[in-house]
């Protein structure tokens, strides 16, 4: 498990293991979803889309 720090702007830097190995780089969005208490941030990337089709249904 990895510790960040939040600074006095509300940034974060995500250790670069875990931007490895879920390929965000420089300019990829990130999704903010709140589960309870957890915050979850996921990357908008190509395959993240790909996944997602067919979920909303369609008339």
């Amino acid at each position: 498990m990895d510790t960040i720090i939040v600074t006095s702007r509300g940034r974060i830097v995500i250790p670069s293991s875990v931007r490895r190995r879920h390929n965000i780089k420089k300019g990829t969005k990130l999704c903010v979803i709140e589960k309870e208490d957890r915050i979850v941030l996921t990357p908008l990337t190509a395959g993240y889309f790909e996944k997602m089709a067919g979920i909303a249904k369609t008339k």
